[in-house]
């Protein structure tokens, strides 16, 4: 194993940091900057992709202005068999960046709330949400282990 320290993470830094987050065998021991409101970016995923069958999310918080990248790419089952197998075709197409508030998660998340029991509302993000999304992630896990067996959880969401 390999630790990776990186000094600076303006612009170069990020390039550099979200490249070693990648590097079979290595390991991102230490970023230093002098400015640590760029270091608690690091706290966060650094980039994350979500794939289906007609689009692909790819979000990156080290991106200052598009943070979120959909693209028109997919893939396509040839046969009931490759579910089983994971042979896929994968397609590309263009891309849309949509503008986006760079507002951070948590913050939105606390203002909504504030907002909802101001008004009398129901937050976006509520306790039937919450329970989809474990429901979600339970499933997936499930999945994996039954390799890849498709699960089903409702009916229509």
């Amino acid at each position: 194993m390999v630790r990776i320290a990186v000094i600076g993470y303006g612009y170069w830094g990020k390039n550099l940091v979200r490249n070693f987050y990648s590097v079979p065998n290595g390991s991102l021991a230490m970023v230093i900057d002098q400015d640590a409101t760029r270091l608690q970016r690091l706290s966060k995923p650094v980039s994350t992709h979500f794939g289906g069958d007609k689009k692909m999310i790819l979000y990156n918080d080290l991106e200052t202005t598009e943070k979120v990248k959909v693209y028109d790419a997919g893939y396509d089952l040839k046969t009931e068999e490759d579910k089983t197998k994971i042979l896929v075709d994968y397609r590309v197409g263009d891309i849309y960046v949509p503008k986006l508030d760079n507002t951070g998660a948590l913050a939105s998340l606390a203002r909504d709330f504030v907002q909802c029991i101001l008004h009398t509302q129901t937050p976006r993000s509520h306790a039937e949400l919450g329970l989809r999304v474990v429901q979600i992630l339970e499933a997936a896990q499930k999945s994996i282990k039954q390799q890849g067996k498709e699960i089903m959880l409702w009916q229509s969401i």
